[in-house]
């Protein structure tokens, strides 16, 4: 009965926005296009109830296929102050279906209590710093800070709030997704770099909509980490920038040889993945993929076999950058210390270690760290460092709160699966990466990688255990008999080895 009256209250409220929509058409344009963004909120909620998977994928493809949808509209003639508010629908779109899911937690009076609960008091404490700490920066600034430094709180209080069936579903899903933008970008990236600077318009993108001129290269009217420090172009496609697509490649590989029972052609679809991520030349990415994969086989088949089977992946790697010559070149600036972008990074490295010494007990506020501020607050502390961008907002007090409750959320995403040590993997990545990075507070390169950790979690058991062999009663272990007879009914139901264990 309860089930038919939200129902009836969906259909009614529905009904009402139409005919809203129907007579501000017709009276008063801008009161329909108030019924129309009133009924895509009422259908967006409806998704939000009835599928919180589709909703999650949905996001996913959002955030892998938005960038250049926003830069080839901006090209047609859409002025960038329409354009730039929609940037930040994937927050409102993320942030709803986080609510949705968590009154449906605490309706069906779980113990998913604990999420909403973390995510108010890291609303709250956001509140704190926003009031109490008076930031001299400008508030879009502010704003934008608040945004990065949520994406964590976001992602796993999302995930941790899907039962496992759901996960199995957006985590598949995801992988299809991420593919398609995978081999979309791996033929992009055989184009020439004016296609996407010219006919995408990628560069105008970014200097008049995003607003971030300073990343913009003149002579290629393109970001100037779309290239290595070599000058070859990296991967990139629809994913935004390089670091979004081998962050995002990075946790679908993961994802893919997880879920790899439940797609219908695995080898098709990690090839391109791994391709694609290769070409990124992300190392985030890279670290991501390579801890995933291993931790997966380490638990599968054992560290043994786990060892060989990756040695095996560095000879196809090592083959790979011997037939790529820019790939090569980039692997072998980087193991011998002589890549630009390497010693670029181990020196912010050592200078964000010495600001650690002086961080203040109480933070300057919102938008005065991050390399993201520094773009328009010229005052910015920025290390290229994710927790020097934040301990510099917030200072030790609430940023080892704020810490504690990001710790909790990442527990909360991966108890009680099957594969929680993978997803504890990966957070651990990110946790490494975020001292050489600020991926994790950015939307595109942060949202997916926490999101993986909860997904990957509840992926296939391992087979390993239910392909191992026991000797049937009164067969030697050592026969053919005994050796061939696996156990495939529960432990209680087993015939006994010997009299002996009984």
């Amino acid at each position: 009965m309860a089930v038919r009256g939200r129902g009836a209250a969906w259909l009614v409220l529905t009904a009402v926005i139409a005919t809203t929509l129907a007579m501000g058409l017709v009276l008063q344009p801008l009161l329909g296009a108030a019924a129309v963004g009133l009924l895509v909120v009422a259908g967006w909620l409806q998704v939000c109830h009835r599928r919180p998977a589709v909703a999650l994928t949905f996001i996913t493809a959002t955030i892998v296929f938005s960038s250049h949808v926003f830069a080839m509209a901006h090209v047609a003639g859409v002025p960038s102050s329409l354009i730039r508010p929609m940037i930040g629908a994937k927050d409102l779109l993320a942030w709803t279906l986080l609510a949705v899911l968590a009154l449906r937690a605490m309706q069906e009076r779980r113990q998913s209590w604990a999420v909403p609960l973390l995510v108010g008091a890291f609303l709250t404490l956001g509140g704190v710093v926003y009031v109490l700490f008076d930031s001299p920066a400008p508030l879009a600034v502010q704003l934008a800070a608040m945004r990065g430094a949520s994406l964590p709180v976001l992602s796993l209080g999302c995930v941790a709030l899907l039962s496992r069936d759901e996960r199995r579903r957006v985590a598949v899903a995801s992988v299809y997704v991420v593919l398609i933008g995978a081999v979309y970008a791996l033929v992009e990236l055989a184009l020439p770099r004016s296609f996407v600077s010219e006919t995408v318009g990628v560069g105008r993108y970014w200097v008049e909509v995003k607003d971030q001129p300073l990343f913009v290269d003149p002579l290629t009217d393109l970001p100037g980490n779309f290239f290595t420090s070599a000058g070859f172009p990296r991967l990139t496609g629809t994913f935004g920038d390089p670091l979004s697509a081998g962050e995002m490649l990075g946790g679908a590989l993961v994802l893919a040889v997880a879920y790899r029972s439940a797609l219908r052609h695995p080898l098709l679809v990690t090839l391109p993945i791994t391709a694609a991520l290769l070409l990124s030349f992300t190392r985030n990415g890279w670290l991501l993929a390579a801890a995933g994969v291993t931790a997966l086989a380490a638990v599968q088949y054992g560290v043994g076999r786990a060892l060989l089977r990756m040695a095996a992946i560095v000879v196809a790697i090592v083959i790979a950058s011997a037939a790529i010559r820019p790939l090569g070149d980039y692997l072998g600036g980087i193991l011998s210390g002589d890549d630009a972008s390497t010693l670029g990074h181990h020196s912010a490295l050592e200078y964000s270690l010495q600001l650690f010494q002086n961080f203040p007990f109480f933070g300057h506020g919102w938008g005065t760290g991050g390399s993201a501020a520094l773009n328009t607050y010229a005052e910015a502390v920025t290390a290229e460092n994710a927790y020097v961008a934040v301990l510099t907002q917030t200072g030790w007090l609430i940023g080892m709160m704020v810490s504690f409750l990001v710790l909790w959320l990442c527990h909360l995403a991966v108890r009680n699966q099957p594969l929680a040590a993978i997803g504890a993997t990966v957070l651990l990545v990110q946790a490494v990466t975020a001292f050489i990075s600020e991926n994790v507070l950015t939307f595109n390169a942060g949202f997916f990688p926490f999101l993986t950790a909860g997904l990957v979690a509840a992926g296939d058991p391992v087979r390993g255990l239910a392909e191992r062999t026991f000797p049937r009663a009164g067969v030697g272990r050592d026969s053919p008999e005994g050796r061939a007879v696996p156990r495939t009914g529960p432990a209680d139901q087993c015939t006994p080895a010997s009299p002996a264990s009984t």
